[in-house]
């Protein structure tokens, strides 16, 4: 815990979080990007090995 003022009279116990460093967080491979023309033709795969459902297109 760290001393922090509050803004509402003395300076308080406030728990602080604590981050890790980017050198420290895990790589997460986001994948490829999902464009339009995969959403409303059904190319988005799912993770049991197929693809998703074609989206209605709203406008």
């Amino acid at each position: 815990m760290k001393l922090q003022p509050t803004g509402r009279g003395p300076v308080q116990l406030i728990p602080m979080l604590v981050t890790r460093s980017m050198a420290e967080a895990p790589v997460i491979d986001p994948g490829l990007p999902v464009t339009h023309d995969d959403i409303v033709n059904g190319n988005i795969p799912d993770s049991r090995g197929g693809t998703m459902a074609p989206a209605d297109q709203i406008r």
